[in-house]
């Protein structure tokens, strides 16, 4: 007998996974966690008078005196980032590791496949604009209720402003730097293990969720949980973390350009 399909039965083709690499929907969870955990540890600590002393004394050589303060804050957030990032990749550099021993590439285990420039542009720009519009009508609406929305793209602009170099800066870590580390984790290895295991709602909604709360913004946290559940939909779209990525550098770049304009 032949094997091939009947009448009008179609054989559907199979879609590749998103990752070369999953781990368990509770290593996943366990991950956010850590990260959270993470960032909870490194505020508290940026909080002490310890650790922002020796910044202001630093800052005020390089800063007139009434911007010695904003310097030296913006400066210890950028710090706290950077040792958030580095910390956050080490889970996923041992997952990645444990992968190649079995035959998976870095690029196949997170997602790094090659993707179509035009229709990740096309995404790209309705994550920034879609993004950017609501965010607009969440602050209208929080302001009406008496919730005051911000973001730490004002502190680091205010803070950043005083040359060239520090400019350069502070777009490289929230423009390039940021975008990256954020995508390789939550939707390079976060989403598709819940995915995977839970399915393509419930990986968005709790992934997304994730990338909401662990910035620690929590005016803001509803908005970039769905920024992360758009960026989420934009790598199974296209298939390629690459294209996440763009679309995360793209809007992280606008944000803080005119946070550069804005801020006085």
């Amino acid at each position: 007998m032949s094997d091939a399909p009947q009448g009008d039965e179609r054989v559907e083709p199979k879609v590749p996974p998103l990752t070369g690499a999953v781990i368990a929907p509770g290593w996943a969870l366990a991950y956010v966690t850590g990260v959270l955990l993470l960032n909870v540890a490194l505020q508290a600590a940026s909080r002490s008078d310890v650790v922002l002393r020796p910044l202001l004394e630093a800052a005020r050589t390089l800063a007139p005196a009434g911007a010695a303060h904003t310097l030296a804050i913006a400066t210890l957030t950028a710090l706290v980032a950077m040792g958030s990032y580095a910390l956050m990749l080490v889970p996923a550099i041992a997952m990645v590791v444990t992968a190649r021993r079995r035959g998976v590439s870095f690029s196949a285990a997170v997602g790094l496949r090659r993707f179509e420039v035009g229709r990740t542009l096309k995404l790209t720009a309705a994550v920034v604009v879609g993004a950017f519009a609501m965010t607009a009508v969440y602050a209208v609406v929080a302001n009406a209720v008496g919730v005051a929305v911000q973001g730490n793209a004002a502190d680091l602009a205010l803070g950043f402003r005083t040359g060239p170099g520090e400019i350069i800066i502070v777009f490289v870590l929230v423009g390039v730097v940021a975008p990256f580390v954020e995508e390789l984790t939550f939707r390079g290895i976060v989403f598709p293990s819940l995915n995977a295991s839970w399915g393509m709602v419930p990986a968005l909604l709790v992934s997304g969720a994730a990338f909401g709360v662990v910035h620690l913004q929590p005016t803001i946290a509803l908005p970039l949980a769905l920024i992360g559940m758009a960026l989420a939909a934009v790598f199974l779209r296209t298939r390629s973390l690459w294209s996440a990525i763009i679309a995360h550098c793209a809007y992280n770049t606008v944000s803080l350009a005119l946070a550069f304009l804005l801020v006085r």
